[in-house]
């Protein structure tokens, strides 16, 4: 078929229509899995009818099946975008986007993020910020930390998808800057970030509270849980970690409370919540519950202005009454005598009159907590027995004042986000953060990225002894460059990666030694490779092969293990693993890839055999042992139910006057069952 489309070409029929035959020979090329000359059409396409979905579809797939997933969710976005978000391409984006790795998505929303400040959206963040490498590792911590429900990577590319679809809001961008900033260390910046995203949704809260009822709820709700999310990672922020030099435990506290009393039943934010606390003194607890109950009543403010507004207070009073009456009785989170809560109760309305403006105001309620006379004249406030309820309300001032002003040093700092500043260099964070494979990392066999996977905590690294059992081959890839390569018990494969692709296989010389490797063009004299192997090799049973091409096609160099550890040691088999490849590499990791045993040496690989027998069948007896000790333990604790049930009518027939040699009818037949 793609030779129809190449002759209609070349001959130039149909030249208004060319856009459509190139599309076309790209979808019979991709069919034959020939994704290179798909591609190049598919471009051809685009270039010719830049408007046309169907060339951005055709991009799309070509990309997919030279798995470069990164491409192919661009243009299927952009495909959506063009096709006016056709149902089909909305599968198709969606589909491209699970076949994404964690690092590939968190490459993508970094781009999103930088878009947002090239379109000023956002500001640019200037008073801590990390490299590349730094940045997607945050993002890889970010993505697969522990949560409750779902996976943290399936909620992100859920939500990557509808960024992709529509641009991200503001205070979107900065909670996400903001998170990636707490895994970067970059504590600073993390705390601007989700000072600006409270001070937007806020904002946004207080509007919803003043439209219609019926829209304005469910608009509030959804603010209120992106809100819970900003007050989240400014306390985070707050927290930073352990002996860090920006850690304020008092303000983490006041954040996190915030967050707490938006999302009362999520329980990380108050395990935080609990272990910000343990570091307070009881006069920053009440500081910082004086500040928590500014922002809870800050909600009843702001909207009785109309019956709309009332009634949408209405429906907030009541939780807010619950939560701030709490908060003003039991500050320490512990249910005691009410009086032994007075002094602190105190302690809270008078820290509050000079920095929050306070001044009594009743909120009727169906139900008290304790009596109003007793909580009034106890913190110093008139009583008013005339009312049914009574508590202590703040005026707060505006949203963004009720978020806690920086310190001199970070006011200090934030002065490089003012215009005239772009040209300073960003400062690095106080503490650096450990990233992984700085001088390697792990590829498969073309060079792209494989999904990474979370470590064991204790380093563990699963193990085949059977080349079915193996997982998807993982090569090591030297941080210069110059070669890339894997292993298995009894065999090395090393690509190198600086011969060039066309190089003729008889201009090379490769010196195979049994401790040292190089290969050279003879003609040239360049050297591609070198160096002191590890471990030994025989040399006579190693072989090389040249393809002429790139990736796994190149030139490849089969090394065969000396293996001189299993003499000693026969059943020690990880010894046979090479943790580099030359003296001068870095360790590679245990636990970075699977061990593959399948080829150890045969006479190894049959007592391995005749162990792996003898203790399966000892796991058996040991299971049929185990399974019949369950068993007679069921028989005997249901036997002792029995034994207990007998007992139990025994007694019920001898209680009072029975004549045993003339039972009624009712004990005779209680009896007889118990022996039936």
């Amino acid at each position: 078929m793609s030779v129809r489309y190449s002759e209609s070409i070349q001959t130039g029929e149909s030249k208004q229509g060319l856009y459509k035959t190139y599309s076309n020979r790209s979808l019979a090329y991709s069919r034959a899995q020939r994704y290179v000359d798909a591609l190049h059409d598919a471009q051809k396409t685009i270039e010719l009818a830049p408007s046309w979905s169907k060339g951005y579809w055709r991009l799309g797939m070509a990309f997919l099946g030279l798995k470069q997933t990164t491409q192919a969710i661009e243009a299927f976005a952009k495909c959506w975008h063009l096709d006016h978000g056709s149902p089909d391409t909305e599968r198709q984006l969606l589909a491209a986007i699970e076949k994404a790795t964690v690092a590939q998505l968190g490459a993508g929303i970094t781009a999103l993020l930088v878009q947002a400040e090239q379109q000023h959206v956002i500001e640019p963040a200037r008073l801590e910020g990390v490299g590349e490498a730094e940045q997607q590792e945050a993002w890889f911590r970010h993505l697969t930390r522990e949560q409750e429900g779902p996976t943290q990577v399936d909620v992100y590319r859920r939500r990557y998808a509808q960024w992709l679809k529509q641009a991200m809001t503001a205070h979107t961008a900065y909670i996400q800057r903001a998170c990636i900033s707490l895994q970067a260390k970059c504590y600073l910046q993390a705390r601007w970030d989700a000072r600006q995203a409270v001070i937007k949704l806020a904002s946004q809260l207080k509007e919803c509270m003043r439209g219609v009822p019926e829209v304005s709820i469910d608009r509030a709700n959804k603010v209120e849980q992106e809100l819970c999310e900003a007050y989240w990672r400014l306390g985070q922020a707050f927290a930073a970690e352990r002996d860090h030099p920006d850690q304020d435990h008092r303000q983490a506290a006041k954040a996190l409370s915030r967050a707490m009393d938006l999302a009362p039943h999520h329980n990380q934010i108050l395990q935080e919540v609990q272990e910000a606390k343990t570091h307070l003194t009881l006069q920053q607890l009440a500081e910082a519950y004086v500040s928590r109950l500014a922002g809870l009543l800050q909600l009843s403010n702001g909207h009785e202005d109309s019956a709309a507004g009332k009634q949408v207070e209405g429906l907030v009073i009541e939780s807010v009454r619950l939560a701030a009456a709490k908060s003003l009785l039991d500050p320490l989170g512990m249910q005691q005598v009410f009086q032994a809560r007075i002094r602190e109760c105190r302690i809270l309305t008078q820290r509050s009159q000079p920095a929050a403006d306070m001044w009594p105001r009743i909120l009727s309620a169906p139900e008290t907590v304790v009596r109003d006379d007793v909580l009034l004249a106890a913190v110093g406030m008139p009583g008013r027995p005339s009312l049914p309820a009574a508590l202590i309300n703040l005026n707060p001032a505006p949203p963004h004042t009720l978020i806690d002003e920086p310190r001199k040093s970070e006011r200090a700092q934030a002065t490089a986000m003012a215009p005239s500043a772009q040209l300073v260099e960003i400062p690095r964070p106080k503490l650096e953060m450990v990233v992984p494979y700085k001088q390697y990392k792990l590829v498969r066999g073309d060079g792209s990225a494989p999904e990474r996977t979370k470590k064991h905590p204790f380093c563990m690294s699963r193990v085949h002894y059977s080349a079915a059992d193996r997982g998807e081959e993982v090569w090591a890839e030297v941080g210069d460059g110059s070669c890339r390569w894997r292993q298995t018990a009894s065999e090395v494969t090393l690509l190198c990666l600086g011969v060039p692709p066309h190089t003729p296989a008889k201009q090379l010389q490769v010196n195979l030694d049994p401790y040292f490797i190089k290969v050279v063009n003879k003609v040239s004299g360049g050297v591609y490779l070198e160096g002191h192997l590890e471990q030994g090799i025989v040399p006579e049973e190693s072989v090389w092969e040249h393809g002429g091409g790139v990736g796994e096609n190149g030139c490849l160099l089969y090394l065969h293990k000396m293996n001189l550890q299993l003499l000693r040691k026969e059943w020690q088999h990880s010894e046979t693993w090479w943790p580099r490849l030359f003296q001068h590499h870095q360790p590679i990791q245990w636990d970075d890839y699977d061990k593959d045993y399948s080829d150890l040496p045969l006479q190894i690989m049959r007592k391995h055999a005749c162990q792996e027998a003898l203790q399966d069948a000892e796991r058996q007896i040991e299971n049929e042992e185990k399974q019949e000790r369950a068993r007679l333990q069921d028989q005997d604790d249901r036997r002792k139910q029995t034994r207990q049930a007998r007992l139990k009518v025994l007694r019920a027939c001898g209680s009072g006057s029975f004549d045993r040699m003339q039972p009624t009818w009712q004990h005779a037949a209680a009896c007889t069952s118990l022996y039936n």
